[in-house]
């Protein structure tokens, strides 16, 4: 990733207690904040009001704030699978109907977000990365152990790592170092 790419990252780590939904909205306006300072401001004051601001109306905020941001950037959402709270997900839904064409959202999860993704699939707007793209294949495991690392692993012993570890190759390497090969 080269330096402008690597700056134009908003990274927002989430836990289990981010369901709230002003708080997961601060924390994805700080997050942008730090690519553009000027991003969020209205939406947080709105936040703020002793009214209950719709979905919408915050959404429609940060879209606008988006559209001024002069450059591409992505804003990662990790471990959202932690999120819960139809309010969130009800904006995030609104949010993905319209988003801009500058910002770029990565959504890292452990299972499928209550998310439009079939619309998104269907109109070829959303890249999917799955555990069985990130994994090795046996022919895989056995080119990394025995041609780039020469450790002469038999077939049977890459078929086991791949049976024992579902291809992680980190498992692999734990399950070669841990049985002393």
């Amino acid at each position: 990733m080269d330096q402008s790419t690597q700056d134009s990252t908003a990274w927002v780590s989430i836990d289990k207690g981010d369901n709230d939904p002003v708080e997961f909205l601060s924390y994805i306006i700080s997050g942008i904040q730090s690519i553009h300072a000027a991003f969020g401001q209205s939406a947080l004051d709105l936040l703020k009001s002793p009214n209950e601001p719709g979905p919408e109306s915050i959404a429609g905020l940060l879209i606008n704030d988006i559209l001024k941001i002069n450059h591409d950037f992505l804003l990662v959402l990790d471990d959202f699978h932690l999120i819960s709270n139809h309010e969130i997900l009800k904006l995030l839904a609104f949010l993905l109907e319209r988003i801009p064409n500058n910002i770029h959202l990565v959504i890292s999860t452990r299972s499928d977000p209550a998310l439009p993704v079939a619309r998104l699939r269907s109109q070829n707007q959303l890249v999917e990365l799955r555990s069985s793209d990130l994994s090795f294949s046996a022919n895989e495991i056995s080119d990394l152990f025995n041609r780039k690392l020469k450790i002469k692993l038999s077939i049977d012993d890459v078929y086991s790592l791949e049976t024992i570890t579902e291809g992680w190759i980190a498992g692999c390497i734990d399950s070669l170092v841990n049985s002393g090969s």
